[in-house]
């Protein structure tokens, strides 16, 4: 008679400590006993039942040694929480046994043994440390070059400025403008402690990618001495200009334009110039005297296979043409009169 699946207890997973106790002592890891002259593989007796299954410890192995039958081992008892991949620092308002959680996760060893219940397949999950940064390779026109000066800003989404160097705004000698009131700009990890600065002069600024396609709208951006790019371009920029970022394809693009500013798709040439009136009549000449020649040669060729009869068309008649002009002229006159 089979057991209903509300009372199927599983068996629990083979520890390390468990392991070790059955290598050592001439033990199976299927069926789990100690001094068995067989191993996992051709185990006879199979996976013990999981309802009151004990974990094995050294007591056991040498009570086995010694051929006893007791066991001194204690049962499992059952987690009263989900295992969890982290710690956490306790709060002052937890729990004494809440307070410490402990990571519970699967050992490498487990699965690479001969033991045929170890069927689990363990997902190497690593983020990276590090990612590039978002960096878009531009240029700006300035008010003393006539040719615009390639520069390059970091598309920072984690920014709610638009910060440009002053080195870059003295090359380009762009207008300056002063704030109301001073933006205070917090730099943190430097020398160890948080550093204040207070930022007090913006330019309008308007950046151009380089195959000159796509120009951003003019934004505010804040003079920033040590700046870490020459330009910064953050959520001003971002919502002004309707930028979604992928961060996962690295692209930046234009939602009304579909133009990515990151990866640009190649400009095609543009078409060939129109052709002058002159140079159109001259080709219609040419084109109708070929549609000409071609004619001629297919009419010749159906008048030699005799699919074309020629319409036989009388001599013209000068009296009928002359009696019939002396009528016109007539009737014209009486319509007069």
């Amino acid at each position: 008679m089979t057991s209903s699946p509300s009372s199927y207890v599983p068996l629990p997973t083979l520890l390390d400590t468990e392991r070790t106790f059955l290598n050592e002592h001439e033990g199976c890891t299927k069926c789990r006993k100690f001094y068995i002259n067989h191993h996992s593989r051709d185990c006879p007796t199979g996976f013990p039942k999981g309802k009151g299954y004990k974990t094995l410890t050294i007591t056991d192995a040498l009570t086995a040694k010694q051929g006893k039958n007791t066991s001194t081992s204690t049962t499992i008892s059952k987690p009263t929480s989900k295992p969890v991949a982290a710690t956490t620092p306790p709060s002052d308002d937890d729990n004494e046994e809440l307070s410490t959680i402990a990571a519970v996760l699967p050992s490498i060893s487990d699965y690479s043994s001969d033991s045929e219940e170890d069927d689990l397949t363990i997902h190497d999950v690593s983020a990276p440390i590090k990612s590039k940064h978002l960096v878009w390779h531009c240029q700006v026109h300035g008010l003393t070059n006539d040719f615009p000066v390639k520069t390059c800003a970091l598309i920072d989404n984690g920014a709610h400025l638009v910060l440009i160097r002053p080195e870059l705004i003295a090359e380009l000698n762009l207008k300056k403008h002063h704030l109301h009131m001073p933006e205070p700009v917090d730099v943190a990890l430097k020398n160890g402690q948080n550093s204040q600065t207070e930022l007090y002069e913006y330019i309008k600024l308007s950046l151009t990618s380089l195959d000159a396609v796509w120009t951003l709208k003019s934004v505010r951006a804040l003079i920033t001495p040590g700046l870490c790019m020459p330009v910064i371009l953050g959520f001003p920029f971002l919502i002004h200009n309707t930028i979604v970022t992928d961060h996962k394809a690295c692209s930046c693009i234009d939602k009304w334009s579909n133009y990515n500013l990151l990866n640009p798709l190649p400009v095609s040439p543009p078409p060939p110039p129109k052709p002058c009136l002159k140079e159109q009549l001259k080709e219609l000449k040419a084109d109708k005297k070929l549609v000409l020649t071609e004619l001629m040669m297919v009419c010749n060729t159906h008048f030699k296979n005799h699919k074309l009869q020629p319409e036989i068309v009388e001599d013209f008649n000068v009296a009928g043409a002359i009696h019939e002009h002396i009528e016109l002229l007539a009737a014209k006159d009486a319509l007069l009169k």
